[in-house]
């Protein structure tokens, strides 16, 4: 599993809005970038369990998490993809202007790339991984809105 993790040690935060996804003025983004962030089909869903990006598990499979690359490598790596994702999510929200998005500010997730984000996401990290991104000043908080309703 840790060889799937890959953390670096210059990088601590988020990306600031600039940094993502190609863009230039922080609100423009390359179409064929935000293609490959947008599930190409409904079968086999999956949300990144550190961000909540839905793509298909191919899509994970071949370019991995855009948001996350930096901390959790799945590209190319099939048990990456079962540990750091779930098929078990409620909600989706298509955000295409992360900056302007009240609804991505509330679901933290306006300084991610454009894409179809969950509302809710079942599971959570690996614990080794949680410990990992940690110890390089990320605090993970899980997306399971179900988690503290007495369920």
């Amino acid at each position: 599993m840790g060889v799937a993790l890959g953390v670096p040690q210059h990088r601590s935060r988020w990306p600031e809005q600039s940094e993502v996804a190609g863009s230039t003025t922080g609100n423009q983004y390359d179409a064929r970038e935000m293609a490959e962030t947008i599930p190409k089909d409904l079968k086999n869903l999956r949300a990144c369990l550190l961000c909540s990006s839905i793509k298909t598990f191919d899509q994970f499979l071949s370019s991995g998490c855009e948001n996350c690359a930096d901390y959790l490598q799945m590209k190319g790596h099939q048990e990456a993809v079962f540990d750091y994702t779930s098929a078990n999510f409620d909600g989706m929200i298509a955000m295409m202007s992360p900056p302007q998005s009240w609804v991505a500010k509330w679901q933290r997730i306006d300084k991610f790339v454009p894409g179809v984000y969950a509302v809710s996401v079942s599971g959570s990290l690996p614990a080794d991984i949680v410990r990992e991104l940690k110890s390089h000043g990320i605090y993970y908080k899980p997306r399971d809105s179900s988690q503290g309703l007495g369920r």
